[in-house]
């Protein structure tokens, strides 16, 4: 377990090129954020804890977002839970790609569960994984384009506004590939769910 006051793990400008893995059911829990990169980086979490203490799955935690990658693209891969109670569950500031994948994987927000501007972006939800924004959010925002693939049974991507929104990039390029048997769902008060 690591827990900071604002944010739990915090790699400077100087740490271009950095990785973050979390694994073996750890838990990084930020009480504002729970992973900082301001130099771009690979972000891991994945894995479960021992079978004795329930296999819960490795989780980043933070209140107003959970992992935050800015001044370069960013790469996270998530098998287990990213979550923010109130803010953004992964917000990638200078695009990036990132990969959701099983059914221990879930990344989510209240503001949003994945939020990538500055560059476009490649995400990918697979295999059982979830994505889920809240209430008034959007499952992914891309703004800056890119193209989201989700596959695979019980696969989700939901959000109150929208499952999927993508703006800004090139619209030729802006490609969403729901895959049979994966759902992209929104609440469906005039929205859809890309």
């Amino acid at each position: 377990l690591i827990t900071g006051g604002t944010v739990a793990v915090m790699l400077g400008a100087a740490s271009t090129g950095a990785t973050v893995t979390n694994t073996g059911g750890a838990v990084i829990n930020g009480l504002d954020k729970g992973v900082v990169m301001a130099a771009g980086g690979d972000l891991v979490n994945s894995g479960t804890g021992p079978a004795t203490a329930g296999s819960a799955p490795s989780s980043i935690l933070g209140n107003n977002v959970a992992v935050l990658v800015q001044g370069a693209a960013g790469n996270v891969t998530n098998s287990g839970v990213i979550a923010s109670a109130n803010g953004l569950g992964v917000d990638m500031a200078a695009g990036g790609r990132l990969i959701n994948d099983g059914s221990q994987a879930s990344i989510s927000g209240q503001q949003g569960a994945v939020q990538v501007a500055g560059n476009q972006a490649n995400i990918s939800n697979l295999n059982g994984a979830t994505i889920k924004g809240g209430v008034q959010s959007d499952g992914v925002q891309l703004l800056a384009g890119g193209a989201v693939t989700n596959q695979g049974a019980d696969t989700t991507i939901y959000g109150g506004n929208s499952g999927v929104s993508i703006s800004g990039g090139n619209a030729a390029s802006n490609i969403v590939n729901n895959v049979a048997g994966a759902q992209i769902n929104s609440a469906g008060n005039g929205q859809t769910g890309v």
